[in-house]
């Protein structure tokens, strides 16, 4: 794409002893898009965002981020950059409210340090004023406003997942990347996941969805790669790569 890259992947490989989940795939991520990223069970979508965020290493390749190599970066790392991400399986923490979830997101951006805490200082009371009121925000944005204090673990599958988007988002991310954030979801859920996710893009964030349900993914991305068997099949405007040949046969199967 011809805007700035926020993000480059440029020959990018991962290898499990001599099975390669991906191989040499490249693609830039420009400012301010949605980009999905689309491919059958297998296809590396997932190892793809894992290599993004740091949480599986590198075999070959290079990832930059705003123009820097993050390569050798740990996740943390890579999250005070301003990356965020949401996994394909839910990962809340257990005896935590929905709104905890949000507060331990925020942790990165924090500046008071621990004397603040225990002295309960003006400043560490202010941030944590600041960041409580930040956390309602998203919670509101995501409908889970009235479900705030609940255990997220009590909560219905999709309404978890919601709360792992909110999460992301505490950090107020650059780059944002969704792992089937509408698994699990009702049509109506998904239709208000769709306008929340086009918002936020309008907040300026960059996001990345990972999804199965192409139709809702056709109708919110501004671009779209495909993958399958670990290679990058093609990328382009969604329309055009759904009419791609090798697209449709990787997902219907040889003369479909």
């Amino acid at each position: 794409m011809a805007d700035k890259a926020l993000l480059e992947v440029v020959d990018l490989t991962k290898h499990y002893g001599g099975l390669a989940a991906l191989q040499k795939v490249s693609f830039s991520m420009s400012e301010g898009i949605i980009m999905g990223f689309i491919g059958p069970n297998g296809a590396g979508k997932s190892t793809l965002f894992d290599l993004i965020t740091g949480f599986t290493a590198v075999t070959t390749g290079e990832i930059r981020f705003m123009g820097r190599q993050i390569n050798r970066l740990a996740p943390h790392d890579r999250r005070a950059l301003g990356i965020a991400r949401t996994f394909q399986l839910c990962r809340l923490f257990n005896n935590m409210s929905v709104i905890e979830h949000c507060l331990v997101g925020r942790h990165v951006t924090t500046c008071s340090g621990i004397f603040d805490a225990a002295l309960q200082l003006a400043k560490h009371r202010s941030e944590e004023k600041e960041i409580w009121d930040n956390a309602m925000q998203l919670l509101s944005k995501v409908g889970l406003e009235s479900d705030a204090l609940q255990p997220a673990l009590s909560l219905p599958f999709g309404k978890q997942r919601l709360v792992e988007v909110a999460r992301a988002l505490s950090a107020k991310p650059i780059l944002l990347l969704l792992d089937e954030p509408g698994s699990g979801l009702s049509a109506e859920e998904l239709k208000k996941l769709g306008g929340f996710i086009s918002n936020i893009r309008g907040e300026g964030v960059t996001v990345g969805i990972i999804e199965h349900r192409i139709g809702f993914l056709v109708d919110i991305a501004d671009w779209i790669v495909a993958l399958n068997l670990g290679e990058k099949v093609t990328e382009g405007p969604p329309a055009q790569v759904m009419n791609n040949p090798a697209v449709i046969e990787a997902y219907l199967g040889k003369g479909a």
